[in-house]
């Protein structure tokens, strides 16, 4: 059986790129095993779909340095313009491996690990950036300090249950995808928009499971940050929570949830670190 070296010596190689993907739970946790070959590989149990993909810009880094690549495809049933623009693929956990498919008891010839970062989608292509591992030394861990509270309304953190704040109901009426009249009519104590920066959820139609932050309302018509991706029709059923602006007074007005508010909004700004008493009466003194 011929060596490494010897097959790579003609210029002409049966090496082929097996890539296993695998979303995070939060995501679904499904699993993509591709091959970019002409048939389907079965490699160490599982098996690796044909798909014509490239990896392109590839550089493998050593030491802490981090490596990176470029992931590029037609849009079909595993990478869909929906599921991109959702996001179910970023961060998903990501082995890319090549092997000899002649041989594959030789087991691989080189592998790597790392995540998938963002995607992008161009006409029927979609762009992927892959990060190796070290990229995770680069992420912040742990909280900083901030005027607007860094929790998730009814999250671990929030701890605020919030079967009180959600509504269901349909749409009435459509303006546009972005715009529309719903059944749910509530008012905010504070004089502000009910769901200023709360989220609805589809649960029915077009954009069903589908979410999308709520900027404001006026009584009864909401409007969107952005447009949902599909058309949204009269009927469409859905489920709103209640909006937050992270400030510390709504938290303690609107939520009655203060005591968990995720924030420090009295905490002094930089500049009073460098400022000291005496700087006032200097200035009595200083001349132009």
């Amino acid at each position: 059986m011929p060596t490494l070296q010897e097959k790579l010596l003609p210029g002409t190689t049966s090496f082929v790129m097996l890539v296993d993907i695998l979303a995070t739970a939060a995501r679904g946790g499904d699993r993509l095993s591709l091959a970019l070959h002409t048939q389907d590989i079965v490699f160490g149990g599982v098996t690796y779909k044909a798909r014509p993909f490239e990896i392109s810009e590839l550089e493998q880094q050593s030491g802490v340095n981090i490596s990176n690549a470029t992931f590029q495809t037609m849009l079909a049933d595993a990478f869909t313009r929906l599921n991109i623009v959702g996001g179910k693929w970023q961060g998903a956990t990501t082995t890319i491996q090549v092997v000899d498919y002649l041989n594959l008891a030789n087991g691989y010839v080189r592998r790597q690990s790392g995540r998938l970062g963002e995607s992008t989608v161009r006409g029927l292509d979609a762009s992927v950036d892959y990060l190796g591992l070290m990229a995770l030394l680069s992420q912040e861990i742990g909280d900083k300090t901030s005027k607007l509270c860094r929790y998730q309304l009814g999250d671990a953190d929030c701890k605020k249950v919030l079967a009180a704040y959600t509504f269901t109901g349909t749409v009435t009426a459509v303006t546009n995808n972005q715009k529309f009249t719903i059944t749910t009519n509530q008012a905010d104590a504070q004089g502000k928009a009910y769901f200023y920066r709360g989220k609805i959820t589809w649960t029915s139609g077009l954009n069903n499971g589908l979410s999308m932050e709520t900027q404001s309302n006026v009584g009864t018509l909401l409007t969107l940050f952005q447009p949902m991706l599909r058309n949204v029709v009269v009927g469409d059923a859905y489920s709103i929570v209640a909006g937050d602006d992270k400030r510390i007074e709504t938290c303690h007005n609107k939520f009655a949830n203060a005591v968990n508010f995720g924030a420090e909004p009295t905490v002094p700004e930089r500049e009073r670190l460098f400022h000291f008493p005496e700087n006032e009466t200097n200035k009595s003194f200083k001349t132009s």
